[in-house]
């Protein structure tokens, strides 16, 4: 495994991370901006598997790091919907429509994956499981080991930098 592209996707930010040792490539993909709240949830999944068709094919990654999709159920007590784990069954079901296409796209361009669970990589960095803290955290990590100035507001792309990392040292 000499190329790992990790991937931190979500609904709406897909942080990236081209890693060989070293980075070379990072980003983020911000589909929401490029599909809007209003079109169909389908049109931001089929934006992001063309755009990260685009970019397997540039990249040329010998694997793709996922972060494993995990059920985070909410109390939904102070927000709007007062239901236990409404959010989270919503997200989680997204989640797993966009790891399952991103598979399927990697198995079209025969290139090998791997998922990892947020807490297997998280702890191999000393990451709390606090989220919030962790997103804040995964940022300063990154800023500190790769010298580069993300904001917090780039958690995505820290959390692709360190699963491309852990990936890259722990599953060749």
């Amino acid at each position: 495994m000499s190329r790992v592209l990790g991937l931190d996707q979500s609904t709406n930010v897909n942080g990236f991370c081209l890693y060989d040792g070293s980075i070379i490539e990072y980003g983020k993909i911000e589909i929401k901006k490029i599909c809007p709240n209003g079109e169909d949830y389908i049109d931001r999944i089929i934006e992001l598997i063309r755009i990260l068709a685009i970019q397997f094919d540039e990249f040329n990654p010998d694997t793709i790091g996922l972060e494993e999709v995990t059920l985070q159920q909410d109390s939904g007590l102070g927000r709007k919907k007062n239901t236990l784990g409404s959010r989270g069954f919503k997200t989680f079901a997204k989640l797993t429509e966009n790891i399952g296409n991103i598979k399927v796209l990697s198995r079209v361009k025969n290139i090998n994956f791997v998922t990892v669970y947020p807490s297997e990589w998280r702890s191999h960095y000393g990451i709390c499981k606090e989220r919030s803290r962790a997103k804040i955290e995964a940022v300063d990590i990154v800023n500190d080991k790769f010298k580069l100035d993300l904001e917090y507001g780039d958690d995505d792309i820290a959390e692709a930098i360190l699963i491309a990392k852990y990936i890259y040292d722990t599953k060749k």
